[in-house]
């Protein structure tokens, strides 16, 4: 399934722009998304987002990315304290969008096959953990936090990481601080601006 997707990306012009190299793992799809994210090559307007729980769409992703901002890859998770650092220190975000006056935030987490890390439960595997720091971040209830699951869109139909998030973001009452939702790597592809 990995490499259709990175076939497609081929396909639709999601490579590199400096190099012109083809995505080859997670990691590389998303430092791609981040730099034509900030490039203003991703039409948000045409990415919908999956509602969690139902797997249908609710809106879509520009709802998310409103304005201008930041994209960053491999964005390390600050901690304040040794607690936050034994959660999610060392753990950084695939992608991050930040907007200009910081006051919406979405961490991108791409999953294409590979395990949830961490404890397998909802307490504290790794969309736990994820949670919990975008949670942080909203002490003040100001901000708009939000976590992305970006995957294949037959892992999204086949319910591959549903159980994972929506256990994650029910337990302690996390979604009712971050809200959380799929995103089809298709769907990115289609919307990308060649």
């Amino acid at each position: 399934m990995k490499q259709e997707l990175f076939k497609l990306a081929k396909t639709r012009g999601f490579v590199d722009s400096i190099t012109g190299c083809t995505p080859y793992s997670e990691r590389a799809l998303s430092g791609i998304l981040a730099l034509f994210a900030q490039l203003n090559r991703i039409a948000w307007d045409r990415i919908p987002l999956y509602d969690v729980e139902k797997l249908q769409t609710t809106s879509q992703a520009s709802s998310l990315i409103a304005g201008p901002g930041s994209y960053l890859s491999e964005y390390l998770l600050l901690h304040r304290d040794q607690k936050e650092e034994s959660i999610w220190g060392g753990m950084p975000a695939d992608m991050m969008y930040l907007s200009n006056d910081c006051s919406r935030i979405v961490l991108f987490e791409n999953k294409i096959g590979s395990e949830v890390g961490y404890d397998p439960t909802p307490e504290s595997n790794q969309l736990a953990r994820q949670l919990d720091y975008l949670a942080s971040l909203q002490r003040d209830q100001t901000k708009s936090v939000s976590l992305v699951l970006i995957t294949a869109r037959s892992m999204i139909d086949l319910n591959w990481y549903q159980s994972d998030f929506q256990g994650s973001l029910e337990c302690n009452e996390r979604g009712k601080l971050v809200s959380g939702y799929f995103v089809a790597w298709e769907d990115v592809f289609n919307a990308t601006i060649t």
